[in-house]
């Protein structure tokens, strides 16, 4: 993996760095609020897909996410299936969530 990277209010930007094809299989994802509030997600695919990636190819996506407080941070994993029936489990770092309400507060 070369680069997961959020991109927006709640979107994710990823770019496959591997030399074989690919599938997002499952994610996971611990969302925390700043009133320390600790919530994970588990599931399949992402957005009711599961995208195939084949080498240098980019995949975007935004969801929604509940928080509990204007301002959180998430961070989680994608467990990718290859070609060769292996799996390989992904570790997304931490970034932060800033909710449209606290957006809205800031442009006032």
């Amino acid at each position: 993996w070369q680069n997961i990277l959020p991109f927006g209010s709640s979107g994710i930007n990823a770019e496959y760095g591997g030399d074989v094809t690919v599938q997002l299989r499952e994610r996971t994802w611990c969302i925390f609020s700043n009133c320390d509030s600790k919530e994970t997600l588990t599931g399949r695919g992402i957005v009711g897909q599961e995208p195939v990636l084949r080498p240098s190819q980019c995949f975007q996506y935004s969801s929604l996410v509940s928080l509990r407080s204007n301002a959180g941070h998430m961070w989680g994993t994608y467990l990718f299936e290859r070609e060769d029936r292996k799996f390989i489990n992904v570790s997304i770092p931490p970034f932060l969530l800033i909710s449209k309400n606290a957006q809205d507060d800031t442009a006032k």
